[in-house]
């Protein structure tokens, strides 16, 4: 029987999936989207452009070991990705970006749009542009149980309204989970005459309220700004972990180095509450709060330091996660996978 049910098991996966498994793939070349909007005449095509490093359209695919190391420029772009432009009901996996990625309408080094999918262990380091609306340094747009796992950014991120470290929008549809993630890259909201602009070291704008939703364990070293945020009575908000987050309860363990940011969000209040902390330049948390995890099969584990806590977390969930190594007291980067005990 046990192994007529991992048949089956592996069936309705696949099922899911669409029979479609993508590996080790790269590319080198510049990709050339959209660089101009279509006329605007009735014969205008009505239809939505993807563009991405390594795949365009990403829909029940399995696929890992993906990599796009050259310029992705699409400026009159809609979906525009470091590696791909969509990824839909579908998985990626150990995938990373080097490439610059310039979208029109949003952009991000990743994964440009997801929904009912995830993104796990991968990194970007390309810088990002969108000329239109917004930018995330992993996914641009986060709908409807789309996860975001163990993943980084490094690059610059900049955009005319919502910019964000991890993911530009996160909205509230379903599901969703953003956890074991850092962001070290700069964060720009740039357009001073927006009468709306929101840039955060991990999320620009998030919509959280009356879904299953969990971000934890993420990091942001990167410098936020938002233009909008300097005119008076501007509907503009930056923050070293979130730019506007309605409803964040589901909010914990998150840290960013105070000088990132003035405040840990632009809207709301988090603390210690959600056990969120700014970081002092020595890596302990600010005004000497310490952070335990209780119960774990190490037993009880309490620290100061960010450095420690991240891998706290880790140990807390028993999880075969990316640990955590610094190279200095708050300059972090991903080290082996955590062995379960």
């Amino acid at each position: 029987y046990s192994i007529l049910i991992a048949i089956v098991i592996y069936l309705v996966v696949m099922i899911y999936m669409g029979f479609a498994c993508v590996k080790n793939n790269k590319n080198t070349g510049k990709i050339t989207g959209l660089q101009e909007p279509l006329p605007d005449t009735s014969e205008k095509p009505t239809v939505t452009y993807y563009t991405g490093g390594v795949v365009g359209w990403h829909c029940r695919i399995y696929s890992e070991f993906l990599e796009n190391t050259g310029e992705v420029s699409a400026p009159a772009g809609e979906y525009v990705g470091g590696v791909s432009g969509t990824n839909r009901n579908a998985r990626i996996i150990d995938s990373k970006n080097s490439g610059n990625v310039t979208g029109g309408k949003l952009a991000a080094g990743i994964v440009c749009y997801q929904n009912w999918s995830q993104v796990q262990r991968c990194d970007n380091t390309g810088n990002v542009t969108a000329t239109v609306y917004r930018a995330g340094g992993i996914v641009a747009d986060n709908h409807k149980a789309g996860n975001v796992y163990n993943s980084s950014n490094t690059g610059v991120i900049s955009a005319p309204t919502q910019a964000g470290g991890i993911v530009g929008l996160c909205e509230n549809q379903a599901s969703e989970n953003i956890q074991n993630c850092f962001n070290t890259g700069a964060i720009k909201s740039t357009n001073a005459e927006a009468k709306a602009g929101y840039a955060g070291g991990l999320i620009g704008y998030g919509n959280l309220s009356g879904n299953s939703i969990t971000i934890a364990n993420c990091y942001n070293t990167g410098v936020v700004t938002c233009a909008g945020a300097e005119i008076e009575g501007a509907d503009a908000y930056m923050g070293s972990l979130f730019g506007y987050m309605f409803d964040g309860k589901a909010i914990s363990y998150c840290y960013a180095l105070e000088s990132s940011c003035a405040k840990l969000a632009g809207t709301g209040a988090y603390g210690a509450e959600q056990k969120c902390f700014p970081v002092l330049a020595d890596g302990t948390f600010k005004d000497g709060a310490s952070v335990l995890f209780e119960g774990t099969k190490l037993g009880d584990l309490e620290s100061s330091k960010v450095s420690e806590t991240l891998n706290n977390w880790i140990v807390s969930k028993n999880a075969a996660w990316r640990t955590w190594v610094f190279t200095s007291d708050t300059a972090p980067a991903f080290g082996p996978l955590y062995v379960v005990l």
